[in-house]
């Protein structure tokens, strides 16, 4: 769904600007709900909430058999917070997952499978 990557920044407020591209995809098939989590704390993972609903029942119907999905599925839910992109195409990350990720400046968004990664550029 989302393809490419662009440069962009994290404002003093936590605030990450969603590339014209990307958004469009948001707007015209998601809306503007979504997801901002991170499973392993150096990168951010930015889900429509439609995906992320459909990912977390699918994981919710497969952890109990599987330790490994359960803590990926327990440290998601810890680090994440819904949020909406606003009018001038933005989303906040929250500060402790900004903190836990070192993410700040410049960073990189990736198109993911049904979601956005940010990361920090080294």
């Amino acid at each position: 769904m989302f393809e490419g990557q662009s440069i962009t920044i994290i404002d003093k407020w936590g605030r990450v600007r969603i590339p014209v591209r990307f958004l469009r995809i948001f707007e015209d098939k998601c809306g503007r709900d979504v997801f901002v989590s991170s499973q392993d704390d150096e990168s951010v993972m930015v889900f429509p909430m439609s995906e992320w609903d459909g990912i977390a029942s699918r994981i919710n119907r497969m952890w109990k058999d599987d330790r490994e999905l359960k803590n990926i599925m327990r440290k998601m839910n810890l680090n994440g917070l819904i949020a909406n992109i606003d009018k001038k195409g933005r989303v906040l990350i929250h500060k402790d997952l900004r903190r836990k990720t070192k993410l700040k400046g410049r960073i990189v968004i990736e198109g993911g499978k049904g979601h956005l990664i940010l990361k920090r550029i080294d």
